[in-house]
């Protein structure tokens, strides 16, 4: 699902949003095994009316480049239209030519007879590979689609037949182009916002990018840092709403006059952005409607739905755009940063533990120092079941267990390990202190005694040398 959001009036800050549901089409190219099995489930369920898939009757194909040049090869060689690879039924291929041939053996030059079909999904390609088909196999006849987007076939002459397929010829490459474009689907709208590098807006949306660049580009490079480099260059300004919350934590405990506890979800971002609190504070607020017939989400949330989350980023993001601290004009300039960094969520419950950069070197990571656990007593033991319980209640935490007496804690954020080391400062079973390698860790241990027996051996050695010399 892709909400495209378009400004409809720059005055009234009206925008209207339309979301549209991206689904893979059986072509029948040879090798194409994942696209091809989640084709033919699809459009069976399609074709049996299934209520499972209601959503794939409007969903629209899609192409990235290496299946692009692929087709073209196919459609160019006649691959795709023979009976081992073509995507149609043949038991449904068969029954429509037979109905040609009863017609056939009854009827004379110049007659004519028209295949019904019903509205299918992908009707172009089905029909080109139908004409194909029916021609090869009746060498009197010529097809055409009539006005009612119905296969018209007409009984000639071969004379008649000979000139058409010369004026076919001339026309093939505008069919086959036709048929591409077809089954390009959104990739055409894909490459246009790729053409003006359009802004790309998400939530937590390492994922998102990774399916667009797979489904729309081409398939994933073997290193992170070459899919990084080319979306990048493909779209420089990308912006993750988790990120930009993250960021901007402090603006708007400011404005809500509380706390913001723990990460943030979609949900409760833009909850807490259309708050009364928020929305009054700022000036020159946008409206926001829905387009005529997609407005289902007016009425009631969908959380977690594709459809809703690209919503509710999209106003996250537009919200954003006229937070005070960040206006420059009457009308708010966008938060916008040098280097998009997205945040990918390391812990559970979405702690933000690893900082990663789209436009060039990853920034130096910013997280709280390891906690450092031990008994009070020597006769006590951990569990590390109960200190998960104990610190959970703080943030997320990673609880490492190094022996019976000591254990790791990695917090989430600087504030769960700050709430810890206050919380737990007098506690009578352990202590909690911030890790020092140098303290804590058995190897630094290990090489600082080490060191210091052997300096002192050689101390020694140099001693009883100075001594045996002088005497």
């Amino acid at each position: 699902m892709v909400s495209l959001v378009t400004r409809y009036s720059r005055s009234a800050h009206l925008q209207k949003l339309r979301t549209h549901s991206g689904i893979p089409r059986r072509m029948g190219i040879p090798g194409d095994k994942a696209t091809s099995l989640w084709g033919m489930t699809v459009q069976y369920s399609m074709e049996s009316a299934s209520s499972l898939i209601v959503f794939a009757y409007e969903g629209v194909p899609f192409l990235n480049e290496d299946q692009e040049r692929e087709l073209c090869q196919c459609i160019s060689s006649g691959v795709l239209f023979s009976g081992l690879h073509r995507p149609l039924d043949e038991s449904f291929i068969q029954s429509l030519c037979s109905m040609v041939a009863t017609w056939y053996v009854s009827s004379s030059v110049g007659q004519t007879f028209t295949l019904h079909q019903q509205p299918s999904d992908g009707k172009l390609w089905n029909d080109f590979i139908i004409q194909t088909e029916i021609r090869k196999r009746f060498p009197e006849v010529w097809t055409s689609i009539d006005p009612f987007k119905n296969i018209a076939i007409e009984r000639i002459t071969p004379e008649r037949r000979k000139e058409l397929e010369m004026k076919r010829e001339s026309d093939k490459e505008r069919d086959q182009e036709r048929l591409k474009q077809s089954l390009l689907g959104f990739t055409r709208v894909f490459r246009v916002m790729r053409e003006y590098q359009k802004p790309l807006v998400g939530h937590n949306m390492l994922m998102d990018l990774l399916f667009l660049f797979d489904k729309f580009i081409h398939p994933l490079p073997i290193k992170y840092c070459s899919f990084k480099k080319q979306l990048h260059e493909i779209f420089p300004k990308i912006f993750d709403t988790k990120h930009m919350a993250f960021k901007t934590r402090k603006v708007l405990e400011r404005i809500l006059r509380r706390d913001i506890n723990g990460p943030v979800s979609l949900m409760q971002l833009c909850h807490i952005l259309e708050s009364g609190r928020v929305t009054n504070s700022v000036m020159h607020m946008p409206k926001i409607s829905f387009a005529k017939g997609f407005d289902r989400y007016l009425s009631k949330d969908a959380p977690h739905e594709a459809g809703f989350d690209s919503y509710q980023s999209g106003i996250s993001e537009e919200l954003f755009m006229y937070q005070p601290g960040y206006s420059g004009s009457a009308e708010g300039s966008m938060l916008c940063y040098t280097g998009i960094n997205m945040a990918i969520v390391g812990q559970a419950e979405g702690a933000y533990c690893i900082t990663q950069s789209l436009d060039g070197r990853d920034p130096p990571i910013t997280r709280p120092e390891h906690l450092f656990v031990t008994c009070r007593k020597r006769s006590q033991r951990l569990n590390i079941q109960q200190l998960a319980e104990w610190f959970s209640s703080y943030g997320t935490v990673d609880v490492q267990l190094k022996n019976s007496r000591t254990a790791l804690v990695a917090a989430g954020n600087f504030s769960c390990a700050k709430a810890i080391l206050t919380a737990f400062q007098g506690h009578h079973y352990i202590r909690v202190t911030r890790y020092h390698f140098w303290k804590h860790s058995p190897a630094a241990k290990l090489v600082l005694w080490s060191g210091l027996v052997l300096s002192g051996g050689i101390c020694i050695w140099a001693f009883a040398s100075l001594i045996k010399t002088d005497s």
